[in-house]
């Protein structure tokens, strides 16, 4: 319950909605996120209890587990990888679908949207999308008391654990990383010359890192192809630098050249630093690149719910 009062405190100096119950008005207000997690986490248990496929050393028994032990298990631990896109589609998904009148998509933007669609231009695309992006926001703003990261960690993690997300988010909205963040996405005035300017320079900035990534990518899926090539093999042992064959343009061969000499992720993590979102990459101890997420929220939040990295099988319940 201090954790609802703290998050409040936060939210509203003058306490005014943090009268009554606090506890029960951070509920009522995430009550979207946790249903929804509650819905899929019966969907999923039931759907891989089907998927279970007869034991053929013991005929009384199968390989997996029940529809009780998944929801045990999902209800004990946070949602990862492609459960996470999964819900979140399928709740996008069913706003769209829902009339207005119970709590979907207002219907003049609904036909807005089917009428950019409709006309299958590039630029007509781009504003559904758009349309589609800024309706759902404003969805999350209205039902989840304008706390839409919040609402998607809701989604995420188990009621077990909405203590400790309270507590990480009272906090992260007191830091100077919250206050950027605030700042980056305001909509800014066109008359506000030096705004625009810093919005620009912001905007080329991410530019240069999500071509700087795209680099590296192309060059790290390179580096896969070819580990097996004799003439690489050949080369290494001769102490000669490899270049791959294909990399017939010259400055191809110079980003080849930045990856194997780490210039490129140097490059990229000062660029990204500079943005103040995304990831850095560096060679762990067995020197294989990896990365780090910063300017998350998400990342925020997992940080003080302690939370293992990786999540295997569910345990058996235990009878009482």
């Amino acid at each position: 319950m201090s954790a609802a009062h703290n998050l409040l405190d936060t939210l509203y100096c003058d306490g005014t909605k943090a009268r009554g119950n606090p506890g029960l008005y951070i509920f009522e207000s995430m009550t979207k996120p946790l249903r929804k997690r509650d819905e899929y986490i019966h969907f999923k248990a039931r759907d891989r209890c089907q998927q279970r496929q007869p034991n053929h050393w013991k005929t009384d028994e199968s390989y997996g587990y029940t529809e009780q032990e998944w929801i045990h298990w999902y209800k004990h631990n946070p949602l990862v990888g492609a459960d996470i896109t999964e819900l979140n589609n399928q709740w996008r998904k069913d706003f769209f679908g829902t009339p207005e009148m119970t709590g979907g998509m207002k219907s003049h933007t609904q036909q807005r949207i089917i009428e950019l669609e409709r006309l299958g231009k590039r630029w007509s695309k781009k504003q559904a999308r758009e349309s589609r992006r800024g309706a759902w926001k404003a969805y999350l703003h209205q039902e989840c008391i304008q706390l839409r990261q919040l609402a998607l960690m809701f989604l995420i993690y188990p009621v077990s654990a909405c203590d400790e997300l309270l507590e990480c988010w009272a906090a992260y909205m007191t830091t100077d990383e919250y206050k950027t963040e605030v700042k980056r996405s305001k909509k800014i005035k066109p008359e506000d010359i030096q705004a625009v300017a810093d919005r620009e320079a912001q905007r080329q900035l991410a530019r240069n890192v999500h071509k700087i990534r795209n680099d590296l990518r192309r060059m790290r899926s390179l580096d896969d192809q070819t580990s097996t090539d004799p003439h690489r093999v050949a080369a290494s042992n001769n102490g000669l630098q490899y270049v791959p064959a294909r990399l017939t343009c010259s400055c191809d061969r110079t980003l080849w050249s930045e990856y194997q000499n780490g210039v490129m992720v140097s490059k990229l993590n000062d660029l990204t630093g500079q943005h103040g979102y995304g990831r850095l990459y560096f060679h762990d101890d067995n020197n294989v690149l990896t990365s780090m997420q910063i300017g998350s929220n998400r990342m925020q939040l997992s940080k003080a719910t302690k939370d293992p990295d990786c999540y295997f099988f569910p345990p058996q319940i235990q009878e009482s």
